[in-house]
């Protein structure tokens, strides 16, 4: 659970995040372990990503009507009430299609690791929000993202600061895709 890593700028920064947003895109784990709840703006929906349409491990969120549930397109039935996007077979949801039934909209990727690890991956990741805080504990996740290789060119720094706590935001941007760099 990250959540008691931040301080007052960090939930300042999450929260400047999310106005901006037309969405959040999050896998279920993440929001059990985090404990997500409705969001406060009112046109923010949270796109959970799911294996299955299991959603007793946050029942309120789901009851809120401001979830949609993402899973595979032959997930067995959602419950009752529950919206749902459904894109990818064999019990596997296919982000890139996700993605494009998004397109048009801002959306917060907010993890967690594995999650982020495959956007990244697949390239669908623009920009990166990293805050590292002025503290070491320990844990088993051994990086912000995991999963399957990614294009190691190093992304572009485009902003970052230091508080008077010693937490460090930075924001980055992904590389342009070879095909789409100039040639200059």
């Amino acid at each position: 659970m990250s959540g008691g890593l931040g301080n007052r700028d960090d939930h300042a920064v999450f929260a400047a995040l999310r106005e901006q947003a037309d969405g959040v895109l999050v896998g279920m784990s993440t929001v059990v372990s985090e404990r997500y709840h409705a969001p406060t703006a009112p046109d923010l929906q949270i796109f959970v990503i799911a294996e299955n349409t299991d959603v007793s491990g946050d029942p309120d969120l789901f009851a809120s009507g401001r979830a949609t549930l993402v899973i595979a397109e032959d997930a067995d039935d959602v419950p009752e009430g529950v919206p749902s996007l459904r894109a990818g077979t064999g019990g596997e949801v296919d982000l890139c299609k996700v993605s494009a039934l998004l397109a048009g909209k801002v959306i917060v990727m907010e993890g967690g690791p594995t999650t982020a690890g495959s956007m990244v991956s697949l390239g669908l990741v623009d920009e990166l929000f990293l805050t590292i805080a002025p503290r070491v504990i320990a844990g088993d996740s051994a990086r912000v993202v995991h999963g399957l290789d990614a294009d190691p060119t190093p992304w572009e720094l485009l902003h970052g600061f230091v508080d008077e706590q010693g937490f460090l935001f930075l924001r980055y941007a992904r590389p342009p895709v070879a095909s789409q760099r100039s040639t200059a």
